[in-house]
C-alpha cells in the first residue's frame, strides 16, 4: 500500500510537471517530435517510478512479432484496455502510433494539447455512428502516414475478470 501511494504521488507529479514544463515547446513540435520528445519520456518515468518505487518490472513478450507486422505496412491494435499503463507502453515499442481516444480527453488541459499532438484519433463514444465515420476518416490519414493504430476494443477500462464485448469501432 505505502509503494502504491509513493509511486502515485511520484509518477502524477512527475507526469503533470512534465507535461507543464513542456507545454510552451510543444506548439512547435511536430507529432513525431512530441512522440519522441514526450510520449516516451512520460512512459520512461512511469517505469522508473514502477521499477524503483512500486518494486514491478515488465516483460514484454514475442514483442518482435509486432515490429515485424509493422515493416510491412502499418498494423491495427486492438488492446484490453485495464489502466494507463497500455496507453503509455506502446509509444516505446513502437515508432509511429495513432490512438483511438474519447474525445472529451482533447480538452483536458496541458494533456489535451498532447493528444492533439500526437495526432490520436478522436471519437464520440455517446454516438456510435459518429465515432465509425471518425475512426474512418482519421484511420485513412494515419494509414497515408504509415502509422499503427491502437485502439482499445472494449471502449473504456476494464478489469481482468470483466467480459465486455468489443464495440464495432476495432472492425472499421
Amino acid at each position: 500500500m505505502i509503494r502504491s501511494t509513493l509511486f502515485n504521488i511520484a509518477f502524477w507529479t512527475g507526469f503533470a510537471g512534465y507535461l507543464t514544463i513542456l507545454y510552451p515547446f510543444a506548439l512547435f513540435f511536430s507529432q513525431k517530435q512530441t512522440a519522441i520528445i514526450v510520449y516516451r519520456r512520460v512512459t520512461e518515468w512511469m517505469l522508473f517510478c514502477l521499477k524503483y518505487i512500486a518494486c514491478i518490472n515488465y516483460e514484454a513478450k514475442n514483442i518482435n512479432i509486432l515490429k515485424e507486422q509493422i515493416k510491412n505496412g502499418p498494423v491495427i491494435i486492438g488492446c484490453n484496455h485495464q489502466s494507463s499503463w497500455e496507453t503509455l507502453i506502446f509509444s516505446i515499442m513502437l515508432d509511429e502510433i495513432a490512438i483511438v481516444v474519447k474525445k472529451e480527453l482533447l480538452s483536458v488541459p496541458i494533456a489535451g494539447l498532447y493528444f492533439k499532438r500526437l495526432d490520436c484519433i478522436p471519437i464520440d463514444r455517446a454516438s456510435p455512428i459518429s465515432s465509425i465515420k471518425s475512426i474512418l476518416k482519421y484511420g485513412k490519414i494515419a494509414y497515408e502516414k504509415k502509422r499503427s493504430i491502437l485502439i482499445f476494443p472494449n471502449g473504456t477500462r476494464s478489469s481482468i475478470d470483466d467480459h465486455i464485448e468489443y464495440k464495432s469501432g476495432v472492425f472499421a
